[in-house]
């Protein structure tokens, strides 16, 4: 579990601090960041795993930071799903040359069928123009890798990462201080933007949702 908590875990003398420390223990929980991650001095953002676990292999606090914040890098023991690869069929309409095709079905099509069945004229009709088509421009499969249905990613997530990361490439390129502040404003605009689609996307999940059903729809909802 990874969070930022209003609880200076530094200073363990304070009586909010000994709370703290002794639910995560209760509940076999360790906490793993040892450095402060605030300007200030403090630890504030919390790694939680389980005790007997092997899920957590590392953390390390780096000296850089965004906002007030330092980044706190961490390391995982679990292996990347692989993603699934789909075939998809489709032919080459532009290279269709339209003459031999045209003369292609003339000459398939005459003579008709001897027959006044109407389902059977248009079977047969189907079938030629289906040979014909497999000649003039045959079926190509292709194999694609399926990306991951992003449900919290909407249009305004996509136009204030945009925002985001052109702030971030000014930034980095001039090393000024207002720039910093202005990629600090569009990274918090991004967080409100994920927390009010993933409000938006939740409250229409859980809309119909029971008792029963509601626990059933968050796990349903977790990555793996």
């Amino acid at each position: 579990m990874l969070e930022i908590i209003n609880i200076h875990w530094n200073e363990q003398s304070r009586s909010d601090v000994r709370q703290y420390a002794s639910i995560i223990t209760s509940a076999n929980l360790i906490q793993h960041v040892s450095k402060p991650t605030h300007r200030d001095g403090n630890i504030l953002d919390h790694i939680l795993s389980c005790e007997d676990g092997d899920l957590f292999v590392d953390c390390e606090v780096h000296e850089k930071f965004i906002t007030v914040h330092h980044y706190v890098l961490f390391t995982l023991n679990m292996s990347k799903p692989p993603r699934v690869r789909i075939t998809k069929t489709f032919r080459n309409f532009e290279s269709i040359d339209n003459a031999k095709f045209a003369e292609c079905l003339q000459d398939r099509l005459y003579p008709l069928p001897e027959t006044n069945d109407a389902d059977i004229l248009f079977e047969w009709y189907i079938e030629t123009t289906q040979n014909v088509l497999d000649e003039i421009a045959p079926p190509e499969i292709r194999a694609r890798t399926q990306r991951n249905q992003q449900h919290l990613y909407n249009e305004d997530v996509h136009s204030v990462r945009r925002l985001r990361r052109r702030a971030e490439r000014k930034w980095r390129h001039a090393q000024l201080e207002n720039d910093r502040e202005e990629f600090a404003a569009d990274n918090r605009l991004v967080n409100q933007s994920f927390i009010k689609a993933k409000k938006c996307y939740y409250s229409d999940k859980l809309a119909d949702a029971n008792n029963k059903t509601v626990f059933q729809v968050v796990i349903a909802e977790q990555p793996g």
